[in-house]
């Protein structure tokens, strides 16, 4: 799923380095979860408010530019409904990485930016790598490469070797059948995971299978093909594994009680299953009401028929009987949709249909 960064996004970018500009930029086509670019280059005075607050630890703080013109930090938020209340606001922004949903959320969005680092052979460090400060929207490039006196170029970080081994960990495609290590060392990882995979080097049916369900809970495309992409996912879980956070099939395990927690579309709710119920009772008792009025009145046209001018003792007991048997169980299915909070407003109930305490 790609979408197109906004115009408060890219003037948050304005002064953020080139290269973290790009990484944002394509991280924005691979995302499978919306986001915003919250704040790009940060002030001396904004940072020192940020440290009073205890929203940062360091007056040495990437977002401040340095002596090259340049912010080499971005904070990045997710912009959707996470918490499923129907609105996109802060508690999405900073969506709690503890929950089931802000954990998979937030492990999608470091997937596409981790792959969009890679593709473009540029170093990112994560605050939701950091051991002692965790700073889930943050990334910045490392001091190591990006010294904030001097912007490296591509080629100059390539001849200093920053990123060749990350690059070449990550060569290579493979479909269903291929061999190679890069798949050997996914499985390692797949395995500490949890999930039930060969250590063998080779795309079997059974690692294939694997593939798809970790490409179904990072929500990238499903089809079994191991690939940047998908390696940059397991890589991601293994890290939120490293800090203690519900990762692969553990992660799997949460995602599936959640979903057998919430109420499933075809299940009926509290409501509609005591309107069900109220239907049975009073449906019935008007059914029994109506089947003792109604032999009531058979006694009723029979005796006329024989020439009796009066109504005999039974029908009248007939008809009593039937209208007491309608009116009684009719109140009861009243009182049971009144208990349900599932009577309707212009029958006593709340406006919205639903019980009040």
């Amino acid at each position: 799923m790609a979408f197109s960064l906004t115009s408060r996004d890219r003037a948050a970018l304005d002064g953020v380095h080139p290269d973290l500009v790009a990484v944002v930029e394509r991280a924005a086509r691979l995302t499978p979860v919306p986001f915003r670019v919250f704040e790009g280059t940060r002030t001396i005075e904004r940072q020192r408010a940020y440290v009073r607050r205890g929203v940062s630890k360091t007056m040495n703080s990437r977002h401040i530019p340095g002596a090259n013109g340049h912010g080499h930090a971005v904070d990045l938020v997710l912009a959707f409904d996470v918490d499923g209340d129907g609105d996109v606001d802060g508690a999405d922004f900073w969506a709690s990485p503890g929950s089931p949903s802000g954990a998979a959320a937030w492990r999608r969005l470091e997937t596409a930016v981790k792959t969009a680092a890679r593709d473009l052979g540029v170093p990112v460090e994560w605050g939701g790598d950091w051991r002692s400060f965790k700073d889930y929207p943050h990334w910045q490039l490392p001091w190591s490469a990006y010294p904030a006196e001097r912007p490296l170029t591509q080629e100059a970080r390539r001849a200093d070797g920053a990123t060749g081994t990350q690059e070449n960990a990550y060569d290579g495609i493979y479909s269903p059948g291929d061999s190679g290590e890069a798949v050997r060392r996914c499985q390692k990882t797949l395995r500490r995971l949890g999930y039930v995979i060969p250590v063998s080097g080779t795309m079997d049916e059974r690692t294939v299978f694997v593939i798809r369900v970790v490409q179904r809970q990072n929500g990238l495309e499903i089809d079994g093909v191991l690939g940047p992409r998908t390696m940059t996912a397991i890589d991601a879980m293994a890290a939120a594994a490293a800090r203690g956070e519900p990762a692969g099939a553990e992660q799997a395990n949460a995602d599936l009680e959640v979903a057998e927690a919430a109420p499933r579309v075809d299940e009926p709710t509290d409501q509609s299953a005591a309107r069900t119920r109220a239907a049975v009772v009073g449906g019935g008792g008007a059914v029994a009401g109506a089947g003792l009025i109604g032999e009531g009145i058979d006694q009723a046209l029979e005796a006329v028929r024989h020439g009796e001018g009066t109504v005999a003792p039974g029908t009248v007991l007939h008809a009593v009987f039937g209208l007491a048997v309608v009116a009684l169980l009719g109140f009861q299915a009243y009182r049971m949709l009144r208990r349900a909070g599932a009577l309707p407003s212009w029958f006593g109930g709340t406006a919205s249909g639903t019980r009040t305490s």
